[in-house]
Order: structure tokens, then C-alpha cells, then sequence
């Protein structure tokens, strides 16, 4: 594959999975026009006015302005005669198809707390409300999207307190400390995966579904979005054909921990591998503490209402709006199975490559800057934020500006970390 598509891996099986599942210190300089400027990595509390300040462009692209934050670099490209801004953000998202809590989230769920941080800096002091995401369709996101986050996240608040006042309750009930610590950890444990699966949402969902003040849109044209799920997938049964056809039949397996595929047909393995779940240490925790002899009916009725909640939260995932990860298509349907020419397969593998470029890459970036534009008018603003894939950050810069939109690129620590990263990962956003 065309080592120049690989930082956009992410993006294309997001595309993929929409539709075919179907779904530092700080330094003093001060920020010119295409420069990189690094910030202070440090998180710290960065809301002191308790109104927003109106932005400017020479705040916004002013590496100061961002001391405190996970912000590792600032760029500014200027375009004349602009008539708004995009404050541009790359972003590393969940690998599709994935569970949140597989190893190979573990940048994107650092990406996206960090993003998290920096988008709510810029709504809270600056008062920037607009905000883009890559992945969902044009226009305002969802409602019941929103909503079902709403409810998880308001469903792990009330288990934490839970869980804290039923640890309280057990010490006092003189409660074994060995007992109490399983359950302490395991629980522990299990609201980090809560969390980790809430962030991985994206960071303006999250915010979104806490309320904050935030427009949250979507970028993605229909018709591209379906046309490049079929590009994707005709691309990935090629090169899976290509694979047998040159004596590597085994369906790729890829390893949890293992960021170092180097081609779209490894990485979409990750989406066919069958994953096990782990034992549930939390439900073997509460298995243990039910059988404790209390007697004591306000501890009981403590394990009972935490359990209650707890096994409302697993089993939520067919909520309105939730997430859900559907089969995906088997590798026996490959249209391409009875090609046996390995030259004809090379050549389909390379029509298509071209077709992602065109479509999949370049329209997108196209169309995305183009309803970011119009949506910016549309709200009477001239300023918002694109959280959107870091693979595309020159082709979104270029198509910015032709919509006459300054564009100031602000990179999270990760994001500029995992793009220093050697290029040969295929896991790369």
C-alpha cells in the first residue's frame, strides 16, 4: 500500500464502520503564521475569568495563551481576505470496531482527554460554542446520541457514589479488609473503563452530554460517506486476496499490543478478530460481599442498590443512541475469491488506492471545509472548531483557506507525539 495513506488509517475505517457495520516548558515565543511553537505539557486550571474574552488571532496562535494546557504545538496559516477562523484540532479517535479497552486505544484515549482540556479552555474562557466532528453526517449531531452518553455518564457518577458510601458502610461494619480491598479495586477498575469508554465517545460528546455550552456538528456528506464505505471495503478484500494469492493465507491476526501493521488490510483485521471477554473481577467482588454475614439491612440494601446499578450500566449497550460494535462482514464473502491472477489483483489493489486518494481523502477534506464554512454563516459566527483526523491537517489547511477561513492548527501533546512516531504504523490516525 501507498505508504502516503497510511496516516489516514483511522479516518478510512471510521468511513468503513459508519456504514459496512453499518453503522516542556514553556517557551516565549510568540506563534507567526505556519510556525510551530512549543507549549507547556503540564495540565493545570486555566479558567480564570468568569466571562468569556472575545478571541483574536493573535491571542489564539500566541503559545502563552495556552500555558497550563496539553498543547504541544500552535501553527497559523493565513489566507487573505479571510472572513472567519477555524481553529483546527487533529485528533487520534477510538480504532473502530475495537473494544475501548484494548491496547491499541490507549493514544487515542490520551488524545481525546487532552483535546477534552483544550476545547473547553477555548469554550470557557474565549467562548467559541461552534464545534465540528469528524464521523457523523452534516448538520447537528444526533440528539439521542447525546442523550444515551448523557445517561451513561450519569449512570457512572451515581455508581461512584455508590461505591463510595458502601466502602464506608463496610468499614463500619467491621468488614474483612481484605474483602473490602477486592472490591475497592475492582470497582475502581471499572469505573476507569467507564471512563475510558466515555472519552473515546470523542471529547466534544463528552461535553456535549454534560451540558456544557457547545453547538456540536457533523461533517461527513452522505453520498461520500457511502461511496468511500464501498471503496474501503473493496480495498480490503483485494489486498486480503492479494495476501492468499502470494502464499500468506492465514487470516491476519493482530495482537493487542501490536501498532506496527503496515498495511489497511492488517489493520481492518483488528475489526474481524474475535475478542473474549475478560473474568468480571467486579462481579466476582459483589458475588463475595452478598454472601457476607451482615445483618445489618442497611448494608444489604447498599450491595443491592450498587449492584443494580452496576449491571445497568453493562447491560445498557442497547440503549437508544448507544454504540454498538455489529459483525462484521465475513471474510468468505469476498467478491474477489475466484481471482487467481496475481497481477489483476495488484492492479484492482492500485485503482483502488487512487479511489481513496480521490475520494476518500481529498473529497472529504473538500467537503468538510466547505459545510464548516457554511455552517459558520449559517450560525453567524466566524470562528469554530474542527476536531477532525490528523492525517488530514495539510489537505483541511488548504481547503480552509480557500473557504476564506484562517485556520490555527492546535496540537494536543499525543496527537504531535504520535506523529513523531516512525511512519510505518498503519495505526497511525
Amino acid at each position: 500500500m501507498s505508504k502516503k495513506l497510511l496516516p489516514y488509517i483511522g479516518g478510512l475505517l471510521i468511513i468503513s464502520v459508519l456504514v459496512i457495520l453499518p453503522f516542556i516548558k514553556q517557551t516565549q515565543k510568540k506563534a507567526t503564521f505556519g510556525q510551530t511553537v512549543s507549549a507547556n505539557s503540564s495540565i493545570k486550571k486555566y479558567i480564570s475569568n468568569p466571562a468569556p474574552i472575545s478571541p483574536d488571532k493573535v491571542t489564539l496562535v500566541n503559545s502563552k495563551t495556552y500555558n497550563g494546557l496539553p498543547v504541544g504545538e500552535v501553527k497559523s496559516y493565513e489566507t487573505a481576505d479571510a472572513w472567519g477562523t477555524a481553529v483546527f484540532i487533529p485528533q487520534n479517535h477510538r480504532y473502530p470496531g475495537t473494544d475501548p479497552a484494548d491496547k491499541v486505544n490507549d493514544s487515542a484515549e490520551a488524545a481525546q482527554k487532552q483535546i477534552y482540556d483544550i476545547i473547553s479552555f477555548l469554550n470557557e474562557k474565549y467562548g467559541i460554542k461552534f464545534v465540528m466532528a469528524e464521523g457523523d453526517l452534516y448538520g447537528k449531531v444526533d440528539g439521542d446520541k447525546i442523550d444515551a452518553l448523557a445517561e451513561k455518564i450519569k449512570a457512572r457518577n451515581t455508581f461512584a457514589n455508590q461505591v463510595s458510601v458502601l466502602k464506608t458502610e463496610m468499614k463500619k461494619q467491621n468488614v474483612e479488609a481484605s474483602v473490602i480491598n477486592d472490591f475497592s479495586v475492582s470497582a475502581t477498575g471499572y469505573i476507569e473503563s467507564l471512563d475510558r469508554e466515555i472519552i473515546l465517545q470523542g471529547a466534544p460528546y463528552k461535553m456535549k452530554s454534560e451540558g456544557k455550552n457547545i453547538s456540536l456538528y457533523g461533517s461527513e456528506v452522505q453520498g461520500t460517506q457511502e461511496e468511500s464505505a464501498v471503496i474501503v471495503r473493496n480495498y480490503i478484500y483485494q489486498q486480503d486476496r492479494q495476501k492468499a494469492l502470494t502464499g500468506n493465507q492465514k487470516t491476519p491476526e493482530v495482537a493487542r499490543t501490536d501498532n506496527s501493521q503496515s498495511s489497511l488490510a492488517k489493520a481492518y483485521a483488528l475489526l474481524l478478530s474475535k475478542r473474549g471477554s475478560k473474568d468480571n473481577d467486579l462481579e466476582t467482588s459483589f458475588n463475595s460481599i452478598e454472601q457476607l454475614p451482615s445483618g445489618n439491612s442497611y448494608l444489604d440494601s447498599l450491595i443491592a442498590e450498587t449492584k443494580r446499578t452496576y449491571l445497568s450500566l453493562k447491560n445498557g449497550n442497547g440503549k437508544r443512541g448507544a454504540t454498538t460494535t455489529a459483525t462484521s462482514p465475513s471474510r468468505s464473502e469476498n467478491p474477489y475469491q475466484k481471482i487467481n491472477d496475481p497481477q489483476k489483483i495488484q492492479t484492482l489493489v492500485a485503482q483502488s488506492e487512487n479511489k481513496i486518494q480521490e475520494v476518500v481523502i481529498d473529497r472529504r477534506n473538500v467537503e468538510t471545509a466547505a459545510n464548516f464554512a457554511d455552517l459558520l454563516k449559517t450560525n453567524n459566527t466566524d470562528i469554530g472548531i474542527l476536531q477532525y483526523g490528523a492525517g488530514h491537517e495539510e489537505g483541511l489547511v488548504k481547503e480552509l483557506n480557500k473557504q476564506g477561513l484562517n485556520v490555527i492548527i492546535v496540537k494536543a501533546d499525543e496527537v504531535l507525539e504520535r506523529e513523531n512516531v516512525p511512519k510505518i504504523s498503519s495505526l497511525k490516525q
